[in-house]
């Protein structure tokens, strides 16, 4: 047992605080001390730690909780205010949601998503990061983001609107590279879940969408897999918890030959099923056994369906921690560049300043502040940067005002987007140094700092508006119903991103319950026609 030192933050108020705490209390534990310090009860409360939110029933050490972890702590909205929002955007709240995807998607691509930016990261199955274009990355991160919203109505037994989202995140998959997407097992999951809807709705007259979403299930699966899963078995070294996914495709693929009428095909595919599911079953005296050295129920049944051995389970598991571990330090270590960026702000041709530079240089005996406006002016040429520093550094003397405008571009223009003024955007931005999240706090609170003298230059433009520009009527206002309803939609949108990322392995843990008595269904029907 050891002390943490925690440094608590209200997202969208003024409570801040350090707590010390055991590393042994549960989350639930940590809520009620934060309940104790602030207004903000219990059950009112959303803890989220570095991009994923706080079990109430885990320790914080079980969650890599370490001293200096910074929490930010999101209170719920009242409950007239969620009936508010809800009566203004239920009718379009799948439009409601792909916007809020969207938005976080761009921000994201601009490196400017704040504390939320690792629950939209694009990753291989490795765990490293995807670069794509930006349109192909936005479609995919929109469209993922959906299919997350969409699993959650899933689990729930919503189908038709689990069937709303799904639809609404292909559309945004078709706006991708058609190769790359054919190659993402997301898209393929996606397809799978879509012909689940239609079997749980009983949706008859989809049958023949279903046909194409299995066909394009198998595809996606096998490009991403290979056709005999050597592809996983290079990637994860394992394929068996994967086989969780091909029993509820193999089901679905029996059900449809049968409505066909195509008995031998169902036949075959019911068997396929049912030999996955025996290879998957776990043998209770092991799991016991694997349970007892400290494994949980899910780690140990994970491990026994990757090896049946318990030596073997028990190796599978340690790696997997090892591997998970080494993932989420790179995590780290990537957000943290992503952070000094953003702080760092961009070069005159518009790329961010070089990280590694921007620290190794001030070690040379260069001041830091000016080591930051040379490497502004030469684009990250070490060479030129050197050599300003050396030998002209009088140029490097420029107004702070000018320096704060052009790196707070983005932020000014995003606070803009909310309905802040240009001036009291900059001026916030300015008085703490940078963190929109901060000044996005300060401006809410009605404590912004205005800058009069700032606004035509942080607006990038003049105040007086050109011929072409009057033509073109002003957008209305959000109104603070309309901010309301956007900001509780990105909210609960990053919610499920960290909730899915949090609970990433859970579709290879599922029991086979329901899928065994639509097996034993199906066989008997097969079987009555054949």
């Amino acid at each position: 047992m050891s002390e943490l030192v925690l440094s608590l933050k209200e997202s969208k108020g003024p409570f801040t605080h350090d707590l010390r705490i055991s590393s042994d209390a549960t989350g639930l534990q940590l809520k009620q001390e934060i309940a104790t310090l602030s207004s903000i009860p219990v059950d009112g409360q959303k803890l989220l730690a570095c991009g994923k939110f706080i079990k109430n029933d885990a320790t914080l050490a079980e969650q890599g909780i370490k001293t200096n972890t910074k929490i930010l702590v999101i209170k719920e909205a009242a409950p007239d205010q969620k009936q508010a929002v809800a009566a203004i955007s239920q009718p379009s709240a799948v439009d409601r949601m792909a916007q809020a995807a969207l938005e976080l998607a761009k921000r994201a691509i601009d490196n400017d998503i704040g504390n939320d930016e690792r629950v939209f990261e694009l990753v291989d199955q490795n765990g490293k990061p995807i670069r794509l274009s930006p349109e192909d990355e936005t479609g995919l991160k929109v469209g993922m983001a959906l299919y997350e919203k969409g699993k959650t109505f899933l689990k729930n037994g919503d189908y038709q609107t689990a069937v709303e989202f799904f639809s609404e995140a292909d559309r945004n998959f078709s706006k991708c590279n058609p190769k790359f997407v054919a190659s993402v097992d997301n898209y393929g999951m996606l397809c799978l879940d879509l012909a689940w809807c239609y079997y749980k709705m009983q949706d008859i007259k989809n049958l023949q969408d279903a046909q194409w979403r299995l066909q394009r299930a198998t595809q996606s699966l096998q490009s991403s897999h290979g056709k005999d899963m050597e592809r996983l078995q290079a990637v994860k070294g394992v394929i068996g918890p994967d086989l969780v996914i091909y029993i509820r495709l193999h089901l679905l693929q029996a059900i449809l030959f049968f409505y066909q009428g195509r008995m031998t095909s169902a036949a075959s595919y019911l068997e396929r099923a049912e030999q996955e599911i025996e290879r998957l079953r776990v043998d209770p005296d092991a799991m016991v056994a694997l349970m007892s050295m400290g494994f949980s129920e899910r780690e140990s049944r994970l491990g026994l369906r990757a090896n049946r051995i318990l030596e073997g389970a028990a190796t599978f598991i340690l790696q997997r921690r090892e591997k998970k571990e080494a993932l989420l330090a790179e995590e780290r270590r990537q957000a943290a560049e992503r952070r000094a960026r953003r702080r760092y702000g961009k070069t005159a041709d518009g790329q961010w300043i070089d990280v590694n530079l921007a620290k190794s240089l001030p070690k040379l005996g260069f001041d830091a502040k000016l080591v930051l406006e040379a490497l502004r002016q030469t684009n990250n040429n070490q060479e030129l940067a050197i050599n300003l520093l050396t030998q002209s550094p009088h140029l490097l003397q420029v107004k702070d005002k000018a320096v704060d405008q052009r790196a707070f571009d983005a932020e000014v223009q995003q606070l803009q987007a909310m309905g802040f003024s240009a001036s009291s955007a900059l001026g916030t931005l300015r008085a703490v140094s940078g963190s929109l999240e901060r000044a996005l706090e300060l401006l809410i609170s009605g404590q912004g700092v205005d800058l009069p003298d700032a606004a035509d230059a942080a607006a990038g433009s003049s105040t007086e508006p050109t011929p072409a520009d009057a033509a073109v009527p002003a957008k209305p206002a959000e109104t603070a119903e309309e901010r309301l309803a956007k900001q509780q939609a990105e909210d609960d949108l990053v919610e499920d991103l960290a909730t899915a990322e949090e609970d990433e392995d859970s579709y290879l843990d599922v029991q086979f319950d329901e899928e065994e008595q639509i097996l034993r269904e199906f066989k008997a029907r097969v079987a009555a026609s054949m």
